[in-house]
C-alpha cells in the first residue's frame, strides 16, 4: 500500500517477534491507516482507527480529567483503562502495574473526569477505540501525579446571592474566597428552611449557578459551602428569592437575564460603559432611568425608538416589558 506524507518507525517484540506500525502525521494530515490483518478492510469489516494526543490535568487530588483525539468515524465507543505506581512515572523507570477498565465512553467523545483516584499518587492511562469487530491499538500511555491531600478546610463563601429570574428559574452566585477548594455543595430548602437539599456539586472557581424547574411563585432558601479533602467550610448565610408569576416580565430579573445581558452589555457593561452607561448591574440600570416614568427614561426612549441595540430592535413583548418595569419603579424585583 502506498503512503504518502507519512513517517513510520517499528517496533520489535522480541518475545513475541510480531511487528506495530507506528504512524504520526502533521496537523490536517490524513488520518493513519491501521496496519496489520485489517488494513485493507473497508469501515464496519474492521475495528477503529486508534485514538491519539492523550492530554491528563489533575483538577484535585480527587479527579484528573482526560481528553485525547478521535481519529475513527466508525467508532461505538472507547474504552479508558488505568494503572497506578505509587513508586513514581515510567520516565524514571518504574513500569505501571496492571490495566484495567475505568470507563467506556459512547462515541465521538474526547473527555472523561476519574473521579475514583486518591491524593498522591501516580496514575497511568491508555485508551482504546471500540466497535462491534473489535478494539484498536491502544494509545500511548500517560501519566500524571495527583497532588496531596488538603490538610486545612477551604474559606467559607460569602455574599450569597438568589434572584428569580422566571416562573421556574434563580440564578444564584456567591463570592468564592478560598484558593484551595476542590468544589462547592449547593444546598437548598422548600420547606421555609426546615429541609435542606443537595442540589448541585460545583467544580472549584465557580462562582454561579442557575437553578431551574421550579415551582411557580413558590419560596426557595439556598446556602453554599466550599470542600476539599481536609472538609468543608461553614455555610453561607441563608438567602430566599420567589420564582416568578409565570408571564411576568415586568421585573430586574427577567430583563437583566433576557434583553440586559444578551443586547446591551457588550457595550454598556462595566469595562466598556459606552456613554457612560453602565448595565452589567442593577445600580447601573437604575442610573440611566427615572423611576415611574418610562418616557422620562433614555433606557426606555432608545429601545421604543428603535435605536438601541445596534444589533436590531428588541420585540414589542420586551419593549413593553421595560416600560411596565420603569412605570412600576424599576424595582430590583
Amino acid at each position: 500500500m502506498k503512503k504518502v506524507g507519512r513517517f513510520f518507525s517499528f517496533v520489535i517484540n522480541l518475545t513475541s517477534l510480531t511487528i506495530i506500525s507506528i504512524f504520526t502525521q502533521s496537523c490536517g494530515a490524513p488520518r493513519a491507516e491501521p496496519t496489520g490483518s485489517y488494513a485493507s478492510a473497508s469501515v464496519g469489516t474492521r475495528p477503529p482507527y486508534a485514538a491519539n494526543q492523550v492530554l491528563l490535568n489533575a483538577a484535585s487530588s480527587r479527579q484528573i480529567n482526560i481528553s485525547w483525539a478521535d481519529n475513527s468515524s466508525d467508532e461505538t465507543g472507547f474504552k479508558i483503562e488505568r494503572a497506578l505506581s505509587n513508586a513514581g512515572p515510567a520516565m524514571l523507570g518504574t513500569s505501571p502495574g496492571t490495566f484495567a477498565a475505568v470507563a467506556t465512553v459512547q462515541a465521538n467523545t474526547t473527555t472523561f473526569s476519574d473521579t475514583t483516584v486518591v491524593a498522591g499518587t501516580y496514575y497511568y492511562y491508555r485508551i482504546y477505540a471500540v466497535n462491534l469487530i473489535g478494539s484498536s491499538a491502544p494509545t500511548i500511555v500517560a501519566n500524571i501525579h495527583t497532588p496531596a491531600a488538603a490538610v486545612v478546610a477551604p474559606t467559607a463563601p460569602s455574599g450569597l446571592s438568589a434572584v428569580a429570574a422566571a416562573a421556574t428559574i434563580i440564578n444564584v452566585s456567591w463570592l468564592d474566597n478560598s484558593v484551595n477548594e476542590t468544589s462547592f455543595s449547593l444546598e437548598r430548602s422548600s420547606d421555609n428552611g426546615a429541609n435542606f437539599t443537595l442540589i448541585a456539586s460545583i467544580t472549584a472557581n465557580t462562582s454561579s449557578y442557575q437553578d431551574i424547574n421550579l415551582l411557580e411563585q413558590k419560596a426557595y432558601i439556598y446556602r453554599v459551602k466550599a470542600l476539599n479533602d481536609a472538609g468543608a467550610s461553614a455555610s453561607t448565610a441563608n438567602v430566599t428569592a420567589t420564582t416568578l408569576a409565570a408571564g411576568n416580565t415586568a421585573s430586574y430579573a427577567y430583563l437583566n437575564t433576557n434583553i440586559f445581558v444578551p443586547n446591551c452589555v457588550k457595550c454598556h457593561g462595566s469595562g466598556t460603559m459606552a456613554a457612560g452607561v453602565n448595565l452589567s448591574t442593577y445600580n447601573g440600570v437604575r442610573a440611566a432611568l427615572v423611576a415611574g416614568a418610562a418616557n422620562s427614561s433614555k433606557i426606555y426612549t432608545e429601545v421604543n425608538t428603535g435605536k438601541m441595540p445596534p444589533a436590531g430592535p428588541l420585540s414589542a413583548l420586551q419593549i413593553t416589558a421595560i416600560r411596565n418595569w420603569i412605570d412600576a419603579g424599576a424595582l430590583n424585583n
